[in-house]
């Protein structure tokens, strides 16, 4: 630390203007916000739109809402009730919005707080790419024509408005390597810290943020290195922009410990990504071969490059720039942002921990037009229009391919029944229609406290009109009143124990139960329908 605080000293005596200077490659505020107030428009109207016609709900979207109603309107209101498996921001910044459910239900209900979050990030987004596309030297013209075939990939557009976090890391992503791109070119340690701060949010939102900050902390280094900045100064900058994440991240561990009991909950709960993918809930015919084969984990990843293909050749020509170590210092930030969550992919592939969806490697397309752009911007001058021309085109044609791509069953694996919906225009059948169908027969016998797993069932207590009824996962004395329910809760809602709903907490407790086959428990209704749920009523000879 020594050295940080001698290079800084050095920097504000040899630069006593530095905190204050003017940055010269900032685009004007007007024209990023411009674009950020048409991206959240056109983002919460295709969200109207997805939610209220075609009932578009994503399970990963109404969740992360359900956690924020849970904190305010349960029968123990506490901010734990957030919950400690998935990163905490998007649940944060949706809390506020649940307290308008009065106002319009489908804020809470159908999830579309979500989608006003998913929009508002990817407006911040848009306002990003811009300003790293001014960065990177592009003029107005171009760099509002570049932002705006980003703004319209089919993937950037279905994420910023469907209220899954995806858009929101792409967001955080873009606002840090903007911070990291002003820094390798001005030195200026607000940019500095403004990525580091971005990294830190980031991790709040996706833990993808981890192999993306030191990849990209791995491209300033070298960066710095080919600029042949003092090592005190590369030591100084890294330490600041791996600081606060690294902080974050160890606050976040002991959150898990000092409430959870297990500082690595959020990797090895019950109800993490491991254990869901490990029902074999999420396993189709493109996962057979994978994991635990190097390669084949590889080309999976590496396949998911056609859902923005011009990441390819722009990543080929970041390459051969690099050799060229005055003109691409920028070139290996840009690189290394671009692979870093594709290899994290890759290794979960490997240990068969992840599902293999489309979404996990949506960095392809912002790094995509950033490498695109990058290549652009070292074309001589006399040759811009007929290049940038050609490099309107490549991304164009590479919007086309990402919307053919998310029809493929493989490269749109997770999404593509989703696009279908939104082509023809046609609704799709979603799991709420039971969840409202239980939640109304709930309501009509306000005497029952029932106790269930939202982790499978999460849509009954969302839609009943009396969450306090419900004895839930995040309530202080779920576990007693699950183990023990005698005399204290009337009833028990139980999802078939099939698929993810093998995680329920009633179904682990009592593996027996949904069957019938526990004494002490009486069939009152079931529900047909995806989950298959059923009531039991719970006897005075209960434990």
């Amino acid at each position: 630390m020594s050295t940080l605080s001698e290079w800084a000293s050095r920097e504000r005596a040899a630069r006593p203007g530095l905190t204050h200077s003017v940055d010269p490659n900032r685009p004007p505020l007007s024209e990023g916000l411009a674009l950020a107030g048409i991206t959240f428009a056109l983002s919460l109207l295709l969200g109207l739109h997805m939610v209220l016609q075609l009932h578009i709900v994503p399970d990963d979207t109404i969740a992360r809402v359900a956690n924020a109603y849970y904190v305010l309107f349960s029968r123990e209101p506490h901010l734990g009730a957030i919950g400690f498996v998935w990163n905490p921001l998007p649940s944060l910044l949706e809390l506020p919005l649940t307290v308008l459910r009065p106002l319009w239900p489908p804020l809470v209900a159908d999830g579309f707080a979500g989608n006003i979050v998913s929009a508002g990030f990817a407006a911040l987004g848009a306002l990003y790419m811009n300003r790293i596309l001014a960065r990177i030297g592009l003029g107005r013209l171009w760099r509002l024509l570049f932002s705006a075939l980003y703004l319209l990939n089919p993937l950037i557009l279905f994420y910023g408005a469907n209220g899954m976090s995806d858009a929101m890391m792409v967001a955080t992503f873009l606002a840090a390597w903007e911070g990291a791109i002003a820094y390798l070119q001005h030195r200026r340690l607000g940019s500095l810290a403004a990525a580091a701060l971005w990294l830190a949010v980031a991790f709040l939102i996706r833990y993808e943020a981890v192999p993306f900050a030191f990849m990209l902390a791995g491209g300033m280094l070298l960066g710095l290195y080919w600029q042949r900045r003092p090592a005190p100064e590369i030591e100084g900058a890294l330490t600041i922009f791996l600081t606060p994440i690294v902080y974050v991240g160890a606050w976040w561990v002991y959150m898990n410990w000092l409430i959870m009991k297990n500082p690595l909950y959020f990797m090895n709960s019950a109800y993490g990504n491991a254990s869901s993918v490990g029902t074999g809930s999420y396993y189709y015919f493109g996962l057979a071969g994978v994991t635990h084969h190097l390669l084949a984990a590889f080309l999976y990843a590496a396949q998911f490059a056609l859902l923005f293909w011009p990441v390819v050749p722009g990543a080929i020509g970041a390459l051969l720039l690099m050799r060229r170590k005055g003109r691409s210092s920028l070139g290996p930030l840009l690189l290394l942002g671009t692979v870093a969550v594709a290899g994290l992919q890759m290794l979960m592939l490997y240990l068969g921990k992840s599902a293999g969806w489309d979404r996990f490697f949506i960095t392809y397309v912002p790094g995509g037009f950033l490498l695109i752009a990058f290549l652009f911007s070292h074309v001589s001058v006399h040759r811009r229009a007929v290049a940038g021309i050609a490099a309107a085109l490549v991304l164009l044609v590479g919007d086309v391919g990402t919307l053919v791509a998310l029809q493929n069953p493989i490269l749109g694996h997770g999404d593509s029944v989703y696009i279908a919906s939104v082509l023809s225009s046609q609704p799709i059948s979603s799991g709420n229609g039971q969840f409202r169908t239980i939640a109304s027969y709930i309501d009509a016998h306000p005497r029952l406290v029932v106790l269930l797993d939202t982790f499978s069932l999460w849509g009954v207590v969302l839609a009943s009109r009396n969450p306090k009824q419900f004895v839930i996962t995040s309530d202080l004395n779920f576990q007693s009143l699950l183990h023990y329910p005698g005399g204290r809760v009337s009833s028990f809602l139980v999802p078939q124990p099939k698929g993810i709903a093998q995680l329920d907490a009633i179904n682990r407790a009592y593996p027996k139960l949904w069957s019938g086959s526990v004494p002490w428990a009486r069939l009152v209704h079931q529900f047909p329908g995806p989950s298959h749920v059923r009531l039991f009523r719970i006897t005075p000879n209960a434990p």
